[in-house]
């Protein structure tokens, strides 16, 4: 039972955007990305354009960042300094 490419390839289904013109295309891109806000904020660009390597490493930086403070409340806290 040996199958042929052809008949592989006839048998995906038809995608709807391949027969669009081109030019009808790019005028949809373009009213979608139109309508889209402007990141602003420092964060949001970043956040944008990171990598998930890079957002792990925030993340971590973060989260180790948050755990010293913590842990030095409770130094403080045990020393009674408040």
């Amino acid at each position: 039972m040996s199958v042929n490419i052809n008949e592989l390839i006839n048998s995906l289904p038809v995608d709807d955007d391949r027969t669009e013109s081109p030019q009808l295309a790019l005028q949809k891109l373009i009213q979608t990305l139109g309508s889209k806000k402007v990141p602003v904020g420092a964060l949001n660009r970043l956040w944008i354009l990171g990598t998930l390597q890079a957002k792990i490493a925030a993340a971590h930086a973060l989260l180790h960042a948050a755990r010293a403070l913590s842990q030095g409340a409770r130094r403080r806290a045990r020393r009674g300094l408040r």
